[in-house]
């Protein structure tokens, strides 16, 4: 067998009865179905795999398990913040109910395969307000929410949702419980008066005097689309564990939906934020893909000419996270001395100075780097699969890591100044040199 097949039905876990002590961490060690994993017996793990979970957090932040399953860092902070804005959407709506609001999921036909018209009279329910109605077909959405209707010629359904048939009523808001090229589809209906559509969507009516805030609904979910897509993504039961594209009601029940505008600030990612945000939607939400799909398990595309976008990017994420957390000398900074590319690793080497440094980048061989390696930190140092050595007496932050592009991400450059940071504390830098 391999790992990560469909036939592999086991799980192990560890236990220990013992009552947990106030300072003690839970370690979520999480593996990817990469080339080394997919094709033998054993599971590979690296600094990037190993989650270390505070009690506290563990008791109080349910979406941390999930926020390390796609990538750990600071996704626990922003899926716990957004999730603590109030009220959500869910909340919203639920006192809006008393003013004639509705809300919830579409209509479910059945299955009228090899069934008699008696079987379907005594098992299915009566929905006189979807026959002869236009509905939408689920399977016709396209990425600007625009979609093709069919007449319903069902009488009776699995699920009619008798109890708020006015979702299918206009005004109504239809929103696909499903996320497609990273965004939230979502759609408006004021023009026919009745529009069904099935439970892979859910529908909000509202009375036509309270339309504006329907109208408030649809334009903050086109406006932070980005941001509620990426709560969903952080925090959905659903979404990438039970299917790869599918959500729920309760995930859209959870999205913040703040009503003032000193609260809707809460709603805007900050810089590095925005980082971690292109990085799950461009690179960790495929990690269960076949390794040979997986970008992230690709090695990094290297042009000495011209340079390397990838690595000029994370090079440049960390020392600007550097620089915002490390500053006790006003003239000095943190600069990419050199990037140095081999068969198996690459090297980046950070210098903390005051002179302008022009980056290098070269090729050398392992052994011509580990010769070099070893003659700048003055001493002997095996290079494994990842080394982050910090060289205190000349202000220098060698990292040395794999080709794939997993380890040269911007998200990760923020993992590794937030490590590096913590290592050393302040002012430990050599402030002469």
């Amino acid at each position: 067998r391999k790992l990560f097949n469909k036939d592999v039905a086991t799980c192990a876990f560890f236990t220990k009865k013992q009552k947990p002590e106030k300072e003690s961490r839970t370690l979520h060690l999480i593996s990817h179905n990469t080339a080394n994993e997919e094709n033998k017996m054993f599971f590979v793990f690296d600094t990037y795999d190993f989650h270390f979970v505070p009690l506290n957090v563990a008791l109080t932040q349910k979406y941390i398990w999930k926020s390390n399953l796609m990538g750990g860092g600071r996704l626990n902070w922003i899926v716990d913040r957004l999730s603590n804005i109030k009220p959500t959407l869910g909340e919203f709506l639920e006192e809006k109910k008393s003013s004639g609001w509705s809300y919830g999921d579409g209509y479910k036909i059945g299955n009228y395969k090899n069934k008699s018209d008696e079987w379907i009279k005594n098992n299915y329910k009566k929905a006189d307000w979807l026959y002869k109605t236009n509905s939408i077909n689920s399977k016709t959405i396209k990425e600007n929410s625009e979609y093709e209707t069919f007449e319903l010629n069902y009488e009776f359904y699995e699920r009619g949702r008798s109890e708020n048939k006015e979702i299918f009523s206009k005004p109504n808001l239809i929103i696909h419980k499903k996320i497609s090229k990273n965004k939230i589809s979502i759609l408006i209906n004021t023009t026919q008066n009745k529009l069904a559509f099935d439970n892979s969507f859910v529908g909000i009516h509202s009375s036509e005097f309270e339309f504006k805030l329907l109208k408030n609904i649809y334009n903050a979910i086109i406006k932070f689309n980005y941001v509620f897509n990426l709560q969903i993504i952080l925090s959905s039961g659903n979404f990438l564990i039970n299917k790869e594209t599918a959500i729920s009601k309760v995930d859209i029940n959870n999205l913040p939906f703040p009503q003032n505008n000193e609260d809707k600030q809460d709603l805007q990612l900050s810089k590095v934020e925005d980082i971690w945000q292109k990085d799950v939607f461009n690179y960790y939400i495929h990690q269960g893909k076949a390794s040979k799909s997986n970008f992230l398990n690709d090695n990094v595309f290297c042009d000495l000419e011209d340079g390397n976008k990838m690595l000029k990017e994370y090079a440049e994420t960390f020392t600007w996270l550097m620089n915002l957390n490390y500053n006790p000398v006003k003239d000095k900074s943190f600069k990419t001395e050199k990037i140095t590319v081999t068969n198996s690793y690459i090297a980046i080497e950070f210098h903390y100075c005051k002179k302008y440094i022009e980056t290098i980048i070269e090729e050398k061989t392992e052994e011509e780097y580990q010769n070099y390696f070893e003659k700048q930190i003055g001493g002997n140092k095996k290079i494994t699969r990842i080394v982050e050595f910090i060289d205190f007496a000349n202000n220098k932050i060698y990292y040395i890591k794999p080709l794939q592009n997993r380890y040269w991400l911007k998200s990760i450059a923020d993992r590794d100044a937030m490590k590096c940071f913590a290592d050393f504390g302040r002012n430990k830098f050599n402030r002469e040199r």
